[in-house]
């Protein structure tokens, strides 16, 4: 068996829980709401025990990718199918939480409505995660399965491809020590740049340029490639032992969504059988 909490390659650099407490008091001092959470959050963590054992037949999977593939829609149509396969209602994740206290401010961010440190910015969105991470440790152990629409990947790949002066790539990776790693990481992408134009809403949000996704996606990559197991089968490379692994990039824009959901469940399928997990039968892909 796997182990359950295990820590990424890039969640083994030195902690970051008493940065983003500071941070958060510097640059959100009137915020008392977001203070007493952000605080509360710290001494959870301090508690946590990283040794923790996989005991569940759960999974967690997070969809990433560009802005406009359908990532919520497609974590969305995961889930409803992993609840439909093990008869448990599977968690769905969406990230940032823009409902809890820090995610309201990054909400306010992310809309151009206030300006934000970058360090400080990618220390709230890491925060957010945390704000979750009781409730995701709490499924798994349950048994449940778990799909986040975004999670640390995203925060890595957007504060990297910002322009100069920005935190180091290793910074950025070391910001995201302690969280649960994913069991598997499905990423869309676009076949054109130009058909996220063509998406409703495309635009409305900070990062929703072209010249900034295809940075955010060339990060993807390079956090894919620092992966053990990748298959770019999808962009045009063969890689024949598809069963254990971890990042999976799928083209979504040229695509039905039935045909994306149809990508992702085959993928999710193979991820099952080679954890051992229950499979899912031909009539639910």
């Amino acid at each position: 068996m796997m182990d359950r909490f295990r820590v990424s390659p890039f969640f083994k650099l030195p902690s970051i829980r008493h940065i983003y407490h500071l941070s958060l008091r510097t640059v959100l001092h009137s915020k008392l709401e977001v203070l007493h959470s952000a605080s509360r959050l710290f001494r959870q963590s301090l508690a946590i025990d990283m040794g923790d054992s996989r005991s569940h037949s759960g999974i967690f999977i997070a969809i990433e990718g560009a802005d406009r593939t359908g990532k919520s829609t497609q974590a969305s149509l995961l889930a409803d199918a992993l609840t439909k396969l093990t008869g448990r209602t599977a968690l769905l994740l969406k990230f940032p939480d823009r409902d809890t206290a820090l995610g309201k401010c990054l909400d306010n961010y992310l809309k151009g409505d206030t300006d934000v440190d970058t360090h400080a910015l990618h220390l709230l969105f890491t925060a957010n995660r945390w704000e979750k991470q009781d409730e995701l440790r709490s499924a798994l152990s349950s048994g449940c399965c778990v799909v986040a629409d975004r999670y640390s990947y995203s925060g890595i790949a957007y504060t990297a491809a910002k322009p100069p002066p920005t935190p180091s790539w290793q910074w950025c990776c070391a910001m995201e020590k302690g969280l649960v790693e994913p069991d598997l990481v499905i990423c869309l992408t676009p076949e054109h740049f130009d058909h996220l134009k063509d998406r409703n809403g495309y635009g409305t949000e900070r990062y929703e340029t072209e010249d900034f996704q295809r940075r955010v996606l060339e990060n993807y990559t390079r956090l894919a490639k620092d992966a053990q197991y990748t298959d770019y089968s999808e962009l045009g490379v063969e890689n024949p032992d598809n069963a254990t692994q971890f990042w999976h990039f799928v083209q979504a824009t040229n695509k039905t969504m039935d045909q994306v959901h149809e990508c992702v469940m085959a993928i999710v399928k193979r991820k099952l059988e080679s954890m051992k997990l229950p499979e899912i039968s031909d009539t639910d892909i």
